[in-house]
């Protein structure tokens, strides 16, 4: 594969500043929402065991989203390293350049299709327990 031309790199970068935008604006939100949500239950009398039990799912499933952000921007902010150090599009396991495609799908990736799907096998499932 070739590098990437100078046209597919500007508009990566484009795609890249979109979805910085879109995470930052959606943390707002979710920082917002935690702000909200904490004063009613501090406005709210103590609940039931159940209640309790609610609120808590719903301060983790925010806590999550928040997480899941943070790293969506770690990983906007490291692939504009790549494009800095010029090792962008180029995969960290392989070292074989990335598909302009999978950046356009995908502009944070790190790896190709096929290191992609070894990574997920080896790492990408946490064990759950089942009955």
């Amino acid at each position: 594969m070739k590098p990437l031309t100078r046209q597919q790199t500007t508009r990566l970068r484009h795609l890249l500043d979109q979805r910085e935008a879109a995470t930052r604006t959606a943390l707002a939100r979710e920082g917002a929402q935690r702000s909200n949500e904490s004063f009613s239950e501090l406005a709210t009398p103590v609940g039931d065991e159940g209640e309790r039990a609610s609120a808590q799912q719903a301060m983790d499933e925010n806590l999550a989203m928040t997480a899941h952000l943070v790293r969506e921007l770690g990983a906007v902010a490291q692939a504009r390293v790549r494009l800095d150090v010029g090792k962008y599009g180029v995969c960290v396991d392989c070292h074989r350049d990335i598909s302009f495609p999978r950046l356009l799908a995908c502009p944070t990736a790190q790896r190709c299709e096929h290191c992609q799907t070894i990574h997920d096998r080896t790492y990408g499932q946490e064990s759950h327990p089942s009955m």
